[in-house]
């Protein structure tokens, strides 16, 4: 039976070719403090986009507290399943959901996901590492020495403007995907293989785990 690597590899075929040349791809990318993975992801100064996959033996019950979590940290998402599994995504999933059918050897795109222009700030902020945090209020004058992370992203949130947090959060997401995706290109052949998903896979890190704007949903 084909596991989620294989369905990853597929769909890395049919993606890599339509990224643009500032765009950036990865897999197994953490988001909401850990709590979900993103099983690709594709990022770039201006876009924000994530790939759920769902198998054979993946239980879909779980996808709408999934689909919450996504829906609150990306810009743009899309489903990719098998044939047998869509019309049960197809009754969770909201329309502007992509679908994308992986029962074939070729992926099929069945529905191309509808991009918001913006996250909300408190969505944004949660993009950031602490470190990051800091420097934004630095560069603001702001002290925050003593702040806790639940401090920094408030913080954060209230001195930036909607768009100013967004331009920041997704050049943080790009900037985590973007060494990663370019030495897959330099070591990408004709097609992608195993070795090659593995060089996009990012380091397993779980961030602190606070209360965020989706919720208490695990993966």
């Amino acid at each position: 039976m084909e596991t989620a690597d294989d369905a990853k590899i597929r769909l890395l075929s049919i993606l890599v070719p339509q990224l643009g040349p500032d765009e950036a791809i990865g897999s197994e990318l953490r988001f909401g403090d850990g709590r979900y993975r993103a099983d690709l992801a594709i990022a770039s100064t201006d876009r924000l986009a994530a790939i759920e996959i769902k198998g054979p033996r993946d239980d879909i019950r779980k996808l709408e507290a999934q689909l919450s979590g996504y829906l609150e940290m990306f810009l743009e998402v899309s489903i990719a399943t098998t044939r047998d599994l869509l019309p049960g995504v197809r009754a969770i999933a909201p329309r502007s959901v992509g679908l994308i059918d992986i029962t074939s050897a070729t992926p099929q795109i069945l529905r191309t996901p509808k991009a918001r222009k913006l996250l909300t700030k408190a969505a944004a902020a949660y993009w950031f590492r602490t470190f990051e945090l800091r420097n934004i209020l630095q560069s603001k004058g702001i002290r925050s020495h003593d702040a806790t992370l639940t401090e920094l992203r408030a913080m954060t949130v209230g001195s930036l403007s909607v768009d100013e947090i967004n331009q920041l959060a997704l050049a943080s997401v790009y900037e985590r995907l973007r060494t990663r995706h370019t030495a897959f290109v330099e070591e990408l052949g004709h097609t992608p293989t195993l070795d090659d998903l593995r060089i996009l896979t990012l380091p397993d890190l779980i961030l602190a785990t606070n209360e965020w704007p989706g919720g208490k949903h695990g993966n």
